[in-house]
This record gives C-alpha cells, structure tokens and sequence, in this order.
C-alpha cells in the first residue's frame, strides 16, 4: 500500500517520558510541532501512543509556515487522516488540525474541527474567497472517550470537499477553486485569530496524523483504519520522501 506515496507530514505520536516535548514528524520535511502550554503527556494511543491536550492549559503543536509550502495547497487534491478521542464538549469548539485563522474564509486554507453548535466534526476548505464546510454527517454525534478515525479532503477532479470518518459512508459537499496558500502556521490542537492568538484548543487525545498531497483511494483509507485497530509508522511502501527516525 503506497502510503508513504505523496506524504507531506506524518506525527504519530510516539514520544514518551516525563516531558515528551516537541512532536515529531517522521518524513523528510522534519516539521515538527513545537510543544505548546506546558508539558504534553503522552498516554495510550489507539495503535502505539497519543498525546493528551488539555483545555485548561491552552495546549497545542505549533508548526510554523514552511517555506517551502509543502503543507499549502492549491487547486489539487490532498487528505488529512487522524485518530482522536476527545475528552469533552466546550463551548468554544476545537480545533483538530488547522492552517489559517479561524473563522474567515479568505485567511483558513484548511480545518479539521469540532463543531459546538452542531456537536458533530467537522471540515473547511476555503479558495481565498469561498469557504465550504462539510461535517461528518454519517457519524453522528461523536462521544467523549470513544477513539475516531477521521479523514478529510479535497478532490480537485470532483470539485469536492469530502470527509469520511472509522471506514463508513462518505460525506461530500460541491467545492470549486480548491485551496490556497496562507502565510501563517500550521497547528494541531488549537486554532488562531487572525493576529496570531490561539484560541478553540482541542481537549482530548490525538495520534497518527497524516497529511498527503493526493486523494487516498477508498482502499488506503480501509488499511489505514484496519477494522478499528489502525496502523502506525512506517504505513506500508516506501515514497522518496521520507526517512526513518531513530
């Protein structure tokens, strides 16, 4: 399974200790996640290990901006994959996996989130001008302390913003003009206003976080969830575009 093929960031999750720091991502790119808030603890992760955010401590990953734009994207297809298993159901909304600024369309490329008002998950992509959301409709109202697999993208061929979530039935909503590259980081855990303050921090746990500059195929998706079980580094056929972290 070639899913190393196109891979533009991959955080498993696999640090420990006292203080595990910093997330690492395993691919070439080394974009990794500066430990925001405090310690980070790692805990019990759906395959290996995860790591647990809390609410009340303002905790997040922060990548900033590479400058090479491998996490931007224009009008093509790409996926991002996590498992998460949040913790509770505050007001303000979380945010998962994010680039941009929260709430405006013409500065969030990409999010992956929780949505308050419509308890369910959720994912924006936006061209600079529109912003089209789908939620994870077939879900339904996810549970606190229950893991989820969560897959979102964009398909540049269908003009769609598609989500799937733990291998079922796949939600999509009509997009056009793809997405766009925003000069601001990229951040797991929390989002930002469009001066930079974090804000909407995830409270939960999070693990085996993937991001590819393609559309996964249904089977890719199917292997990755592996009947509930999942899978970890390093996910099957090697690309050119990634190395091995000892």
């Amino acid at each position: 399974m070639p899913l190393r093929v196109g891979l533009e960031g991959y955080w498993p999750c696999h640090e420990t200790g006292a203080d595990p720091g910093d997330l690492i991502d395993f691919t070439a790119y080394a974009s990794n996640g500066v430990e925001t808030g405090g310690v980070i603890p790692s805990a019990s992760g759906l395959v290996v290990t995860s790591r647990d955010l809390e609410l009340g401590s303002s905790q997040f990953f922060l990548v900033s901006d590479p400058v090479d734009g491998h996490l931007d994207f224009g009008n093509e297809d790409f996926t991002l994959s996590c498992w998460v298993k949040k913790e509770s159901s505050p007001a303000t909304g979380m945010r998962l996996v994010h680039k941009g600024t929260s709430g405006a369309a013409a500065n969030t490329p990409y999010s992956l989130y929780w949505d308050t008002a419509l308890n369910r998950f959720g994912f924006d992509v936006s061209n600079g001008t529109t912003q089209t959301t789908r939620t994870f409709a077939s879900l339904g109202t996810p549970s606190n302390g229950v893991w989820y697999h969560l897959v979102a993208g964009h398909d540049s061929v269908g003009n769609t913003v598609w989500v799937r979530a733990n291998d079922a039935a796949t939600d999509t909503a009509a997009h056009t003009a793809g997405c766009f590259n925003a000069s601001v980081d990229f951040r797991i855990g929390s989002g930002r206003t469009a001066g930079g303050t974090p804000q909407e921090f995830y409270d939960g746990l999070i693990c085996e976080i993937g991001v590819w500059r393609k559309k996964l195929s249904a089977a890719e998706i199917t292997y990755l969830y592996n009947l509930g079980a999942g899978i970890t580094w390093p996910l099957g056929s090697a690309g050119s575009q990634v190395v091995w972290v000892w």
